[in-house]
């Protein structure tokens, strides 16, 4: 996501608000994806969905159709506990959780546009 580093803070605070950057992300990769052949009626449509359905369901491949959706496997709890090195007592912390979607959304990104995990990373 774009960097709102230089705006002030005013403008910050409305952009999050109003979870902007979300929906702008949404619409971006929706289009980028799928390549409507109107992207403005497109456009149109998927913004009504998230009228509907609230804000709280954006996510950024939302406008994605599910047949173009790759195929991917559960992680299990134990592979989990594996990758991050828990033992069976510890539990799974809020940090290890964000760590993990960072990296399987960057992933994710990556089959659907390619390229590298920098370029992800600045969509």
């Amino acid at each position: 996501m774009a960097s709102l580093g230089t705006v002030s803070a005013e403008l910050r605070a409305y952009f999050s608000r109003h979870n902007l950057l979300d929906v702008y992300e949404m619409l971006l990769c929706g289009v980028i994806v799928m390549r409507p052949e109107d992207p403005l009626t497109f456009l149109e449509e998927k913004l009504r969905e998230i009228m509907e359905k609230g804000l709280d369901a954006v996510l950024w491949y939302m406008c994605i159709d599910l047949s173009l959706h790759p195929k991917l496997k559960r992680i299990s709890e134990t592979y989990l506990n594996t990758v991050f090195g828990l033992d069976g007592e510890q539990l799974m912390t809020e940090e290890l959780c964000a760590k993990a979607w960072d990296f399987y959304s960057k992933n994710l990104m990556k089959v659907y546009f390619g390229g590298s995990e920098e370029t992800a990373t600045d969509l």
